[in-house]
Formats: structure tokens, C-alpha cells, sequence
């Protein structure tokens, strides 16, 4: 996903009523955030597509998958542009994805906390995101996903910061 997270987390407002949703006290501009990720678990593939693969490729997958479910921590760092159109209209997080029903379970201007829960085949994934907006040009905030299929699981912890760096995005998107 090349947008990024704090602009898609923020950009939800208006998938759901107003007098459901309040969207965070934050500035828009350029935003620069922090993401460390700790996963485990084995990638799911659907057995389906191993099942379509050459034999040599399949077992490549298949090692590299039993190599990957070792816990690891991974962090990078990007930026992005926050607009008042995203924090108003919900324009970028899973704007395409039909299949996957989202669920507000706090929202202030302060805090946002949504399920998503997701299936594409026998695909699923579970995803609790809550962020909470420090002051307006800090951001702070945790995502939980479970990735799940043919039994075999994933799962994800996400630690995020995002601070507020212009109101100019000159070139970014």
C-alpha cells in the first residue's frame, strides 16, 4: 500500500454517519511516520494457488514460508500528505476493497479506535487499529492483525508515530 497509514487511518470520516464519527483534532500537510512491526506466524497461502505452482516453486514458497514464521521486528519510516478532503471524505483506506466491513468503536477527537475484518477467499484477516492524537501535530498508535488460512495464522503488532513536519506537501501524495 503505497499511501500511508496515518493519512489512510485519518481519512475514514466520512464512511460512517456523523453522528457516529468525529475525526481527530489533527493538522494537515506533511506528515512523516514511524512504523515498527513485530510479526509471526506463517504466511497464509491459500493451498488453491501453491497448488498452481511448478513443483520447484512451490517448494521455494513453501521454505521460504516455514523460514518467515520466525517472530521478527521490522520499522521504516515515510511520509505523506494529510488533506482536510481525506480527514472529511474517507477517500484512502481500503477505498477499493469490497470486501472487508469496517467497525467504529471509538472516535473522538483525541482517539480512533475501528475494527476491520476481511475475507478474500478462504483468506481471512481481523484488524483492530486505534490511534490516538497526542496533540495536533503528534500522532501515536497501535494496529493488531490476525491473518488466517487453510490453517495456518499470522499475526501482526504495529507501533506507529506520526508528527506533523508542513502544512505544504509540495510533491507528495
Amino acid at each position: 500500500m503505497r499511501n500511508f497509514l496515518i493519512a489512510s487511518t485519518l481519512s475514514i470520516a466520512s464512511l460512517w454517519a456523523a453522528d457516529r464519527f468525529q475525526p481527530l483534532n489533527v493538522k494537515t500537510g506533511l506528515w512523516e511516520q514511524s512504523v515498527s512491526i513485530t510479526s509471526n506466524g506463517q504466511i497464509p497461502v491459500p493451498p488453491d494457488i501453491l497448488a498452481k505452482l511448478p513443483p520447484e516453486e512451490r517448494a521455494r514458497i513453501e521454505a521460504r514460508m516455514n523460514a518467515q514464521s520466525a517472530p521478527k521486528t521490522r520499522t521504516r519510516t515515510d511520509q505523506g500528505c494529510l488533506t482536510q478532503e481525506d480527514l472529511n471524505r474517507g477517500t484512502l483506506f481500503n477505498k477499493e476493497d469490497n470486501e472487508c466491513s469496517q467497525k467504529i468503536l471509538e472516535s473522538s477527537s483525541s482517539r480512533l479506535q475501528v475494527q476491520y475484518d476481511c475475507r478474500q477467499g478462504s483468506l481471512t484477516s481481523k484488524i483492530l487499529l486505534s490511534v490516538q492524537a497526542i496533540t495536533p501535530e503528534l500522532v501515536k498508535g497501535t494496529a493488531t492483525t490476525t491473518v488466517t488460512s487453510e490453517g495456518h495464522s499470522m499475526t501482526s503488532k504495529s507501533d506507529f508515530s506520526a508528527r506533523w513536519l508542513s502544512s505544504s506537501c509540495g510533491n507528495k501524495k
